[in-house]
């Protein structure tokens, strides 16, 4: 009896189409790629999800480009350490994923939150109350027992601007800092120590104006001389004459706008709205926001009692816990009397009243002929008597006379 012969065609040819699909499939997955582009590896705790930058990651099916991309799970930055996220590329029944590393860490300092003023004015022999504070980490949380106050350089017997610091570190060596400004006063406010010893502070009140304050810029270059200008907008000088004085370093300071008694000490809000127009001016001339001031007719002057009584104490205290430090004068040019009617006068009562002991904060009025024409020989004078120049600042006081 004969064999019956087994036929193998179709085996073969399903072991060809399984060898071809295997090929088709090994061909697809390699034709299939994904890798990162581009990524950020480090973030900061406490990062809102809509600002994080996340890897850029490139899919490719045989060099065209897939946008069919997921991931495993979002960036935690509520959460410090290095967190792994799977990138997966799908096309037809192909798959790829690629892993990528992030670190959060918390970079950023805790902030400290002052309670009550910033700036606090209190009198020569009594001593600042605490008003409190809080302090907060974005990693971790509420730090406000751990806040260290330092109050050891306010001198409460003595006159001067003085600060208390607060810090707090949190866990990552991180550190916060605040100062509150601690102004210690005397309680008339009076303060006659005017600066630097055998230090000339020229100032020059009620302009610009278009002739005499160019002048005195003038002369103020040729010495290489600064000086604080405190202005107004009464005398018809253009933004051009304050924008070249304080281009040529001079320091630029509030008189007030009108410099109307009857307006601006008729209320402090009067006078506020008042200042601000000026320094509003100022700020958008040179780009700086002023923090020097003085008060028309100076901070104890008797003519604001007819319009509001006792409103030159509340104004002083009122600028000082605004931030700005206002100035009366030590030694006065007498130039805006009618008997000091040329310039000898007022060379003559500016030099005669000259003391190498205290500093000398000169009242003047760039305004004044008589000024501009004695400027220059009471600086050749200074100058012979070893006198140094300098402008204003915070950390000089002076209060002339008792705030009325």
């Amino acid at each position: 009896m004969a064999k019956t012969k087994v036929k193998k065609t179709p085996i073969v040819i399903l072991i060809i189409l399984l060898i071809i699909l295997l090929i088709g499939l090994l061909i697809g997955f390699i034709g299939l790629s994904i890798k990162v582009v581009d990524k950020k590896d480090v973030y900061e705790v406490g990062l809102n999800h809509k600002d994080i930058e996340e890897a850029s990651i490139k899919c490719t099916f045989f060099g065209k480009e897939v946008n069919s991309i997921k991931k495993d799970k979002e960036i935690d930055t509520s959460k410090k350490g290095d967190q792994e996220i799977t990138y997966t590329c799908s096309k037809l029944l192909f798959n790829k994923s690629v892993k990528v590393k992030y670190t959060v860490l918390d970079k950023d300092a805790p902030k400290i939150e002052l309670k009550g003023k910033k700036i606090k004015v209190i009198t020569v022999g009594s001593k600042y109350t605490e008003e409190g504070y809080t302090a907060t980490d974005d990693a971790d949380g509420e730090l406000t027992s751990k806040v260290k106050v330092d109050s050891s350089k306010v001198k409460y017997n003595q006159v001067g601007n003085y600060k208390i610091t607060y810090t707090v570190t949190d866990a990552n060596g991180n550190t916060g800092e605040v100062v509150r400004q601690i102004k210690v006063r005397t309680a008339n406010g009076y303060y006659g120590g005017c600066g630097e010893e055998n230090t000339v502070y020229l100032t020059f009140d009620d302009g610009p104006n278009n002739t005499t304050t160019i002048q005195i810029l003038d002369i103020l270059k040729k010495y290489g001389v600064k000086a604080t200008f405190f202005v107004t907008s009464t005398n018809g000088g253009d933004d051009s004459v304050i924008k070249r004085a304080y281009d040529e370093g001079h320091k630029i300071a509030v008189h007030t706008a009108s410099h109307d008694y009857a307006k601006i000490y008729k209320s402090t809000a009067a006078f506020w709205d008042d200042f601000n127009k000026i320094s509003s001016r100022i700020e958008k001339i040179t780009g700086e926001k002023p923090t020097l001031m003085r008060f028309p007719g100076g901070a104890s002057n008797t003519v604001s009692r007819h319009y509001s009584s006792g409103i030159m104490k509340k104004l002083t205290i009122e600028a000082e816990e605004k931030g700005l430090s206002y100035f009366d004068w030590n030694r006065d040019s007498t130039d805006a009397e009618i008997a000091t009617d040329t310039s000898d006068k007022v060379y003559d009562q500016v030099t005669l009243d000259l003391n190498e002991a205290t500093g000398n904060v000169i009242l003047m009025h760039d305004i004044k002929k008589t000024t501009a024409g004695a400027l220059e020989r009471i600086i050749q004078y200074a100058q012979e008597n070893e006198f140094k120049f300098d402008v204003l600042n915070e950390n000089v006081i002076c209060h002339h006379r008792a705030v009325n």
